[in-house]
C-alpha cells in the first residue's frame, strides 16, 4: 500500500517568509508602475530638479533620498501624491510624459516642500513617538550591619 504524501514542511519563520514576499510584491509593483509613471523622456537638467524637489518633500516624510528616476523614485512619488490627495492638496501628477509634465510635478512637490499645511497634516499622521522610558526607581539602601533581616523583608512587602 503507498504511503500518503508527506505534510509540507512549515517554514521556519511564517513571519519573514511573509514580509519577505510582501516585499517581493512591492518591488514588483513599484517595478511595473515605473513603466507607466515617469516613463517620459526628460532633459537631464530636469531630472536632475526632480529627484532634488521630490527629496526635498521626502525629507518632511523621514525618507531616505532617491538618486535617480527609477522604482524608488515611482514608489515614493506615490507615496507624495497619496499623502497630498489626504491633506486635500494638490497632488503631483503621476503621468508626466515630457518636460512641460515633469515641470509641472517640480512645481508641485516644491510646493508641497514648503506648505505649512502639509507640515502639520503630516504631523498630525506621523507615528506616535515613543516615550521616554520610565526611569528606574531607585533601590532601597542596603540594611546596616544591625538591622534584622526579618524587619527589612517585612519593610518591603508593606507590612
Amino acid at each position: 500500500m503507498p504511503k500518503p504524501p508527506a505534510p509540507p514542511a512549515k517554514p521556519a519563520n511564517p513571519e519573514k517568509e511573509l514580509v519577505d514576499l510582501a516585499q517581493q510584491s512591492d518591488d514588483l509593483e513599484a517595478e511595473a508602475g515605473a513603466a507607466a509613471v515617469l516613463s517620459g523622456d526628460y532633459s537631464p537638467e530636469l531630472v536632475g530638479k526632480f529627484v532634488e524637489a521630490l527629496n526635498r518633500v521626502l525629507a518632511l516624510f523621514g525618507e531616505e533620498p532617491v538618486k535617480e528616476i527609477g522604482p524608488e523614485a515611482v514608489k515614493a512619488l506615490r507615496m507624495v501624491a497619496s499623502a497630498a490627495e489626504d491633506a486635500g492638496l494638490e497632488a503631483p501628477d503621476l503621468a508626466a510624459q515630457d518636460d512641460a509634465d515633469l515641470e509641472l510635478v517640480i512645481g508641485v512637490l516644491e510646493s508641497l516642500a514648503t506648505d505649512p499645511s502639509f507640515k502639520r497634516f503630516l504631523r498630525s499622521r506621523a507615528p506616535e513617538r515613543k516615550a521616554a522610558p520610565p526611569e528606574p526607581k531607585a533601590e532601597p539602601k542596603a540594611p546596616k550591619g544591625g538591622e534584622d533581616m526579618d524587619a527589612m523583608f517585612a519593610g518591603r512587602m508593606g507590612v
